[in-house]
């Protein structure tokens, strides 16, 4: 979970970490899947991630033990 007030760096600071996931994660997730409220995903959308609006459900997590939500 990643929560701060608005301008804090949120988006600057997932949009690298995605970029540069082989540096930071031993194992790479399968599938990285973006949530958003209000505002949209980063311009121009990252290669490779799903994004999603709202809040995932449980549901949503159940099959993603190899996945970056």
């Amino acid at each position: 979970l990643i929560a701060g007030p608005s301008g804090s760096g949120k988006t600057f600071f997932l949009t690298k970490l995605i970029e540069r996931k082989r540096e930071f994660f031993k194992e790479q997730p399968k599938q990285i899947i973006w949530y958003y409220g209000t505002v949209f995903p980063p311009q121009p959308a990252l290669k490779g991630v799903i994004y999603r609006k709202g809040i995932p459900k449980e549901e949503d997590t159940v099959d993603c033990k190899d996945s970056m939500i």
